[in-house]
Parts: structure tokens; sequence; C-alpha cells
């Protein structure tokens, strides 16, 4: 998505969106009260708040495609705004802008033992397909995974010191936190591996890594591990 002056076309900023397609209008609004205006964009992937100023990701909802216009308003009198997006499952989904995030991650311990469960128990999730799904539309370094089994090979991770291989299990398993509902990608972030402000432009800044051409350096990919690392142990 690029921003362009008005005066004079020059670019302002230009970022990757979350998936390659994205259609429907644009809405600028400030959706959380601070004063500054956001972006809000939807795409195949979900829906995206951007930093009007800056083009930053705010956070990011994995939603079935979205194609219509959000609306920003305070539909419960609560003096907050909520947005309500339709998406492709035939759903309106409204977003309390005022709510508590959650940000309870779990590790790639507990991911690993998932893939040993058939059927969600107790305190345990399993894999189910729509984690796989929401998991393959979401993102682009896991849009080949199709079961289960590919998200556990890559849980596995290396047998070496593949810092590659390392990054991407770190980065599963921060995926499955949040497309599981343990972490909300719109939860906020400060972490001295990245200039993303929200759990959802770490995402972003570790696929960046990962899907860059030519390949990022061993040093990159080292703090892409890190940084989603750090957030599945609960650091933030």
């Amino acid at each position: 998505m690029t921003a362009y002056r008005g005066k004079d076309g020059a670019v302002l900023w230009d970022v990757p969106l979350a998936a390659a397609w994205a259609s429907g209008p644009i809405v600028a609004a400030d959706t959380d009260g601070d004063g500054a205006m956001e972006v809000l964009v939807g795409s195949d992937a979900g829906l995206q708040a951007l930093d009007a100023a800056t083009g930053a990701t705010e956070w990011f909802l994995p939603l079935p495609p979205v194609r219509g216009e959000p609306l920003v308003k305070d539909i419960d009198g609560d003096g907050e705004a909520e947005i309500l997006v339709g998406a492709g499952d035939g759903r309106l989904y409204v977003i309390d802008t005022a709510e508590d995030l959650p940000f309870a991650p779990r590790t790639i311990g507990y991911w690993k033992h998932q893939c040993t469960l058939d059927a969600p128990k107790g305190d345990h999730l399993g894999i189910p397909q729509s984690y796989v799904d929401a998991i393959r539309s979401g993102s682009g370094v896991f849009s080949a995974i199709a079961s289960k089994a590919d998200v556990c090979a890559i849980l596995e991770g290396p047998k070496g010191n593949d810092m590659r291989a390392r990054a991407e299990q770190q980065l599963m398993a921060l995926w499955l936190n949040v497309v599981s509902g343990l972490v909300d990608a719109r939860v906020p972030i400060d972490l001295p591996t990245t200039t993303a402000t929200t759990v959802s432009g770490a995402i972003a800044d570790a696929e960046a890594v990962l899907l860059a051409s030519p390949p990022s350096p061993r040093t990159e990919l080292e703090r892409a591990k890190d940084l989603t690392d750090a957030l599945n142990n609960g650091h933030r």
C-alpha cells in the first residue's frame, strides 16, 4: 500500500499488507482516540490498521477476505469507537477498540505437544485445520502449508544450527498463538529487536526478513528468531 502527498504526488510511505490482494474502500479515522489518524485497509488476510503518518502497522486482525468499507462509530455509547466490518464468511465483525487485549502466549514446547493430540483436551488446544487455514491465508512465509503435519514439521525445527529454520519455527509458534486467540495481534509491544509497536507488526517484520530477496543475512535471521521467541515467551 502506498500513500502519496496530495500537493505534489510524492511518496509518503510504502508498506506491504498482510495479503497480496486488497480491495474495497480505505478508511482514515482516529480509531483509538489518541489524536492521531489510522488507516484501515481490508485484504484477503483480514483487517489491518496503519499509522497514517508513517504507514507502520498498529494492529492486524486475521479475518476471512474483507471487501467492504469498515465503519468507525461509537455504537454502544461508551465514548469509544467500535469498528464494524463485513467479511467473506457472511458475518459482520464488531471490533471494540477499548477492549482488554489477550496476551497469554504459549511456547514452542506447548505447540509441539499439540502435535501429539487428535482433539483438544483440557488446556490443550491441539492444532485444528482452522488454525492451519488461517495461517496459510495470513502468512507469506507459510502460504504453502496444507495440514497439521506441515505445521508440526516446521515446529519440530532444525537438526543443526539452521538459523532460517529456527526463525521459521518461532514464527510458526507466534502465528499459532495469534490464530488460536491466545494473543491478540493488536497488543502493543516495545522490544529492542524491532521497531514494530504491535504483535502484528512484529509478525510483519519477521515475515519480511524471511521473504527477503536476496536472502537475509544470518544476523537478520537471528534477530527475527529472537523477536518471535521473546513474544512466545511472554515478553513485550
